[in-house]
């Protein structure tokens, strides 16, 4: 799924073969299935992300990061990695892509990716949750008509597949679209 590819593991070698038959692509480490276009590879029996190939077999070195949430995938055009204590998304061109100073960010899904984070973070002050959109614009929630200030948001689920999310704002608990 994700690329009209075959992934093949033999004699501790994984490989990338075309339809036709025609090896792409072939490394020590293991090949995550495709997702949108692109398979992230892993050393084994780790979460350290060596990088990821391309539907062409071109491949990507990463270094330093490592599998977020057991998610090795490209979502809505990013991969979600931490480096240390640190997350952060990578685009198909293996490049850090800045979007904030978020002590915790989650996998993107319909567009948008759960942001935890402090409007003080080196104080660790005033805690808030947001999202971000894949474009980097803000969101804001309203309900009647009433815009919510970010500090009255206290939780936010992925957004799902079908593109709906729950959030709990001022003790009350919303399903939005």
């Amino acid at each position: 799924t994700g690329a009209p590819l075959l992934i093949s593991d033999s004699l501790d070698t994984s490989s990338i073969w075309s339809i036709k038959g025609k090896k792409i692509a072939v490394t020590n480490d293991v090949i995550h299935p495709f997702k949108e276009g692109f398979s992230v590879t892993t050393k084994k029996n780790s979460e350290v992300i060596t990088g990821f190939f391309n539907s062409q077999g071109k491949f990507t070195s990463l270094k330093d990061y490592s599998v977020a949430y057991n998610e090795p995938f490209f979502r809505d055009g990013f991969l979600l990695v931490k480096s240390g204590n640190r997350y952060c998304f990578i685009n198909n061109k293996g490049e850090e892509e800045e979007f904030g100073n978020f002590v915790k960010l989650y996998p993107f899904n319909n567009g948008y990716a759960t942001c935890f984070t402090y409007e003080q973070v080196d104080k660790l002050k005033n805690p808030y949750y947001t999202y971000i959109t894949a474009d980097n614009n803000p969101v804001t929630f309203s309900y009647n008509d009433k815009i919510f200030d970010k500090k009255d948001v206290e939780f936010l689920s992925s957004v799902n597949d079908e593109g709906i999310g729950v959030a709990v704002i001022k003790h009350k608990v919303y399903l939005f679209n």
